[in-house]
């Protein structure tokens, strides 16, 4: 089986540049307007060169090739995102990312459309293998804006042979498995316009009968014995909103009532909210005394260490003189003194006598002078 894994859109109606995912099962849901069939009509006309578009659109015709690649904004104004007079030449691009499950690999379909200043429209297609859409580069930045690749541009960069509209559309349903000869495919178109344009107000038979490829006799019973099942299911799910809605009712006044209660308890709260203020304050405080007694702690503690060290050389100098004492020899110096006292004491002696000796002289000199002068 060949799954379509993603979709690339450049410059197709408002899509400037966009990648979107494809999974085994995707559901496109939007409100009118929001490009579900703008994707839808770009996978169409790739796959199938089907330019009949959103044949469900309230403004009948008013999606063409040009409208898509232009962006027509108002059909009565004529406006586009991309006009002529600022854009001459538009380039739109629309790869798809195909997976092949029982070879394992990937390839990639690449339209590119070439809109003139005239709105004239050409129309290329490519294949390549074994690729995938991250690897590929579609457009360019140039002046920090981004701009398309042309359809030449594009084929210099990867090497591909560019195919016609006609053998495109061919080559791409031989490579996605579709082997329809050309009136088969104008039917296979018809009956993809008539899937895409579905009417949920239609008869159920009606969109089957369009839907299907080919003419076959259909039993109705079991889908209308489905469709009574989901009316039934539809009145069940009418009576179970309307429980709902109730249920929003009683919550309602629920909330009403927790709004009047927390309306009572503010002043509580108001009191609860002083008190923890003034809590907040005796403990800035006592934080504060804290960190003061620290700080002295830490300041009688250095003082506490100056007076150690202190205490500490004290008692080195202590003990040095205490060894100093010990080293000493007492006796000897005690032997010493007491002769030096001795020594001291004789010459005291010597000198007295020596001193009452002169004393003596001197008086017998002055006596002697004395007699003289007479």
């Amino acid at each position: 089986m060949i799954l379509l894994k993603s979709v690339r859109l450049v410059n197709w109606y408002g899509f400037n540049y966009i990648t979107v995912p494809i999974g085994c099962f995707s559901l496109v849901a939007g409100k009118n307007g929001n490009g579900k069939s703008v994707l839808l009509d770009a996978i169409k006309y790739a796959l199938y060169g089907d330019t009949v578009f959103n044949k469900s659109t309230e403004n009948k015709g008013s999606r063409t090739l040009s409208s898509y690649t232009r962006g027509l904004l108002d059909a009565t104004a004529g406006t586009y995102m991309r006009p002529a007079d600022q854009f001459p030449n538009v380039y739109t691009h629309i790869v798809l990312e195909m997976f092949e499950e029982e070879m394992g690999r990937s390839f990639v379909l690449g339209t590119v459309i070439e809109t003139n200043s005239a709105n004239g429209l050409n129309t290329n297609r490519y294949m390549m293998e074994n690729s995938k859409l991250s690897d590929l580069d579609h457009v360019y930045e140039e002046n920090g804006l981004s701009i398309p690749y042309n359809g030449i541009e594009l084929q210099k960069k990867y090497s591909f042979k560019m195919l016609d509209a006609k053998d495109g559309i061919a080559k791409f349903m031989q490579r996605t498995g579709l082997r329809l000869s050309e009136q088969q495919i104008v039917a296979f178109r018809r009956k993809l316009r008539s899937i895409m344009s579905y009417d949920p107000d239609a008869k159920i038979d009606q969109f089957i009968r369009e839907s299907v490829l080919e003419e076959k006799k259909v039993d109705f019973s079991k889908l209308v014995e489905a469709k009574n099942n989901i009316d039934t299911l539809n009145a069940t799910f009418e009576k179970i909103d309307a429980e709902i809605k109730e249920l929003e009712e009683i919550l309602e006044l629920f909330d009403g009532l927790q709004n009047a209660k927390n309306v009572i308890l503010a002043d509580d709260v108001k009191i609860a909210y002083k008190k923890l203020l003034g809590i907040r304050r005796d403990i800035d405080e006592a934080i504060k005394f804290i960190d003061l007694a620290e700080r002295q702690l830490e300041d009688d503690d250095k003082r506490l260490e100056v007076i150690q060290k202190e205490a500490k050389d004290i008692r080195g100098r202590l003990k040095k003189v205490e060894d100093s004492l010990d080293a000493m020899d007492c006796t000897k110096a005690i032997r010493a003194a007491e002769e030096h006292v001795e020594l001291l004491t004789s010459r005291k002696k010597a000198l007295i006598t020596e001193r009452k000796n002169l004393e003596t002289f001197q008086t017998k000199i002055s006596e002697l002078i004395v007699s003289v002068k007479k």
